[in-house]
């Protein structure tokens, strides 16, 4: 502990020292004559600094405009996503408006088909009852034709007697209560 001592005590008391220029060369007298000494710095270093801090505010310059750019391109795409959104909202709306017009359509071609299935099923009784009154006409008509072919064939024979027509009445029109009217001609009468 006594070094320390020592050398704090050599700390508190500044020494001066007068340097001799006779031992000096002299291109160095100018760095040591004045109290004031002059500091000389390599500038080189300054001058990549400067040239650095140059750049490094071109570079920031630059980000901000692609900042601003992107921002804007940012923007727009959102812009688009959220006219995106709705149109796809939108066309959601009207694809559920068509299945729901769609199924009450289903249910209406449901209701039409039952309903033309039983017209159908009418139709085919009525066509079945159609069928056998046809069937009992045409026989009707086979029989009628079988007697007409006989009465012709007994007319036709020797024996048959001459049928005479009935004498038609002669039809008048029946007269109005009223006279016709009388019409004048263009000369008068006198």
């Amino acid at each position: 502990m006594s070094e320390c001592s020592i050398c704090l005590s050599l700390l508190k008391e500044p020494t001066y020292v007068v340097t001799q220029l006779t031992y000096l060369p002299k291109k160095y007298h100018e760095f040591i004559v004045s109290n004031v000494r002059r500091v000389y710095f390599d500038s080189t270093w300054q001058v990549n600094l400067q040239k650095e801090l140059k750049s490094s505010k071109d570079k920031v310059k630059k980000l901000e405009q692609d900042k601003e750019i992107l921002m804007r391109k940012c923007e727009d795409l959102i812009a688009a996503a959220r006219a995106q959104a709705e149109g796809e909202r939108a066309a959601r709306d009207k694809a559920d408006k068509l299945r729901q017009r769609i199924l009450e359509q289903e249910q209406e071609l449901d209701e039409s088909t039952d309903h033309a299935q039983g017209v159908i099923s009418t139709l085919e009784v009525e066509m079945d009852h159609l069928d056998a009154k046809y069937v009992a006409l045409k026989e009707r008509y086979i029989k009628l034709k079988e007697e007409h072919e006989c009465v012709t064939n007994s007319r036709n024979s020797p024996d048959a007697r001459e049928i005479r027509p009935v004498p038609q009445r002669k039809k008048t029109r029946a007269r109005p209560a009223s006279p016709p009217p009388v019409h004048q001609t263009k000369r008068q009468r006198q």
